[in-house]
Order: C-alpha cells, then sequence, then structure tokens
C-alpha cells in the first residue's frame, strides 16, 4: 500500500480519448473496488448522463463539473451504509 493511498486519496481516472461505453465501464469497474468514504474522481469526454441514472440506482452520490476545454470531471463517493 503506498502513502496516498493510506492517507485515502482519491481514486483518479483519466477517461478522455475513450468511447463513452469504456468511460462508463471503467467508472463502474473502479466503483466495484473502491473503499467506503473514499471518492472516485474522473476525467471525462463527455457529461456522462447514461451513468447518473446508474450511479443513482446503485447508491452513489456524484457531481461534475464542466471544464473550459470541453471536458468534465465527475466526482462520484457511496451514500448510506
Amino acid at each position: 500500500m503506498n502513502a496516498a493511498h493510506a492517507a485515502g486519496a482519491p481514486r483518479e481516472l483519466d477517461l478522455h480519448g475513450l468511447d463513452p461505453v469504456a468511460q462508463m465501464e471503467s467508472v463502474m469497474l473502479a466503483l466495484s473496488v473502491l473503499e467506503r468514504g473514499r471518492h472516485l474522481n474522473a476525467l471525462l469526454d463527455h457529461e456522462p448522463f447514461p451513468l447518473y441514472r446508474m450511479l443513482d440506482q446503485n447508491g452513489y452520490a456524484h457531481r461534475t463539473d464542466a471544464r473550459v476545454d470541453g471536458r468534465f470531471d465527475l466526482r462520484v463517493w457511496r451514500t448510506g451504509n
């Protein structure tokens, strides 16, 4: 375990350049191993509208911020128990 992981650093994914389906699959895979109390940050080429419903249905909260370069920063974390 590295120091950043031990210190609770968020998980970061740079997914720009992948097709939308690959981006969504990568986010869901990363979330499947994300420890409670941590969050995932992902850099995407598009706003992931189909992913929002999946996140909501599976107990995740999310926030997406548009960048000036046209990409999107997605932050996801587990809600509740």
